[in-house]
């Protein structure tokens, strides 16, 4: 179920994004906002590279004394996330 709703929910995410992104294009076109596109590249990047090194940094060995309930986990989300995809 996990994966399922993380995958859904991802594709929701995007949707919103793009729209946000397509709306702020629109009105700037219009003269009514000033939009420093370099900028929000570079802060877009940063934020997801921040957010990659924190995740390469997650402590493996607190993880991999889980064991199973981890394995699981992660089996049932990546079942959901297929099956997510079929739907």
């Amino acid at each position: 179920m996990l994966g399922f709703l993380l995958r859904k929910g991802i594709r929701v995410a995007a949707a919103v994004a793009g729209l946000f992104l397509a709306v702020l294009a629109l009105l700037e076109g219009g003269g009514y906002v000033k939009v420093d596109w370099r900028r929000m590249v570079d802060d877009l990047a940063r934020f997801f590279l921040t957010l990659y090194e924190k995740a390469v940094a997650l402590d493996a060995a607190g993880l991999a004394g889980q064991g199973a309930p981890l394995l699981a986990l992660l089996g049932g989300a990546a079942l959901g996330w297929w099956l997510a995809g079929r739907a």
